[in-house]
């Protein structure tokens, strides 16, 4: 008897540890507002590490301290982790290095919109001036057109100085504006909405359409914003 009475208070503990963990899994989305299906888009896998990054180091530095908290070296290395913003959102990120060595290598970027932040929190979106916070629809008006597909992906640059709070929220709009596509294309493809879909119908979605967020950290190639007004996206 008194083996049982013990048990029953170490089972609340393993139990109270178990959902602890579970919450922590997918804490970095807000589960009263956003359905099991987008929680399992925008979530951030166990595996990957989770870092805060100093936004304000200059390019070599910041490098060095991704290499550090990595535990991994960038060069010439493809990682993906988990960029935890200073409100506790998480955002799957991912970044390569082009290292100096003998070898030449030009490319496009297909498929990919840039967003380039300076000093002043001005930001541009493919060379268009626009808000933060209309990030999303013009995501929204750019990326998608029915079933056809013209951009996929999104780099994000930000001078050095640029405001920490508005760096993180380029970055909350970029997610914003990938579950604003989702919901779209969804609605295109399977005449559903983004929350009714199936397991199947929700992998096919990741796979055709993966949400894709590259930091852009050769800041060599940046250009001078140009001065307001800026003209505002509709909703």
């Amino acid at each position: 008897m008194k083996t049982l009475q013990l048990s029953v208070p170490f089972l609340f503990l393993v139990l109270f540890l178990v959902g602890c963990k579970q919450k922590e899994q997918v804490s970095n989305i807000d589960t009263t507002t956003h359905c099991p299906n987008e929680v399992h888009l925008f979530s951030v896998a166990d595996s990957l590490k989770k870092i805060k990054v100093d936004y304000q180091l200059e390019t070599k530095s910041l490098l060095r301290s991704l290499e550090e908290k990595l535990s991994t070296n960038v060069c010439g290395e493809f990682v993906v982790f988990g960029l935890t913003l200073t409100n506790g959102d998480m955002v799957k990120v991912k970044y390569n290095k082009m290292c100096n060595n003998a070898m030449i290598i030009c490319f496009i970027r297909r498929h990919e919109a840039r967003a380039l932040l300076n000093k002043n929190g001005l930001l541009l979106m493919e060379h268009e001036l626009i808000l933060i916070d209309s990030i999303k629809y013009w995501m929204r008006d750019n990326y998608i057109d029915g079933e056809v597909i013209y951009k996929n992906k999104t780099s994000i640059c930000w001078y050095e100085n640029a405001p920490k709070d508005s760096i993180e929220k380029v970055f909350t709009n970029i997610k914003q504006g990938y579950n604003m596509i989702y919901k779209s294309y969804s609605q295109e493809i399977f005449s559903k909405k983004i929350c009714d879909l199936n397991v199947k119908e929700l992998n096919f979605l990741k796979e055709t359409f993966p949400l894709t967020i590259r930091l852009d950290l050769e800041r060599t190639n940046l250009i001078p914003l140009p001065p307001p007004p800026i003209e505002t996206i509709e909703e």
